[in-house]
């Protein structure tokens, strides 16, 4: 895992409170050695859906969408991206848990192990912490996690990760929310290409767009 530099990532999380799905489904690349990032994400609410197109910069995120007017701009050094970013999070996975080996398959023409990961509650919580965003703040009070399951597939040759299937569900406020995450990894070590395009190098300060 440490070995790699560049990792093509598809990613699809839902999660459910009070029966109401909200899905966020996403696909782009990684430049972990330059610290460049690319990735389009399509979320799914109530029958509407909102596109997003970012770029991660060193620590400075570009993001398009249909909430501001042309591209905008953040710095978001405080947040630890490349600390915490997809990959990173399979590496703290399995350096936080017990993997037991269920069986050996092919998937999309690699020979992989599938194994299930026994994690704590604190690991859980990071994870959620990460993924949920502002949602995770508004619950942050009275949470418990439970019925947490892990299935990574690792790759037989190189020992990747491959894929990941993240499920679990959570108390918080007297309400039950149930999440999961999907992450596929492929492509590693292979050119991405990386390049903010040119009308977001001049980008507007994200609190500049608020504030209009």
């Amino acid at each position: 895992m440490e070995s790699v530099e560049t990792v093509r990532i598809t990613q699809e999380m839902t999660m459910n409170l009070g029966g109401e799905p909200f899905t966020v489904q996403s696909e782009g690349a990684m430049d972990i050695e330059a610290e460049k990032a690319r990735f389009t994400t399509t979320s799914s609410l109530a029958g509407s859906n909102f596109e997003q197109e970012q770029y991660l910069v060193g620590e400075t995120m570009y993001l398009r969408s249909e909430m501001f007017d042309g591209w905008v701009k953040q710095n978001i050094s405080g947040f630890g991206a490349w600390q915490n970013n997809q990959f990173a999070q399979q590496e703290r996975l399995l350096g936080n848990a017990s993997l037991e080996v269920t069986g050996q398959q092919t998937v999309d023409g690699n020979e992989v192990y599938v194994t299930e990961l026994d994690i704590g509650g604190e690991t859980l919580e990071s994870l959620f912490n990460e993924q949920a965003g502002n949602l995770s703040s508004q619950l942050a009070s009275d949470v418990s996690f439970e019925k947490a399951s892990v299935t990574q597939h690792i790759d037989v040759e190189t020992n990747r990760v491959r894929y990941t299937k993240l499920q679990y569900s959570l108390t918080a406020q007297g309400q039950e929310l149930s999440f999961t995450l999907e992450q596929r990894f492929s492509k590693f070590n292979e050119p991405v290409g990386i390049e903010l395009p040119e009308e977001a190098q001049s980008a507007d300060p994200i609190e500049e767009s608020y504030g209009q």
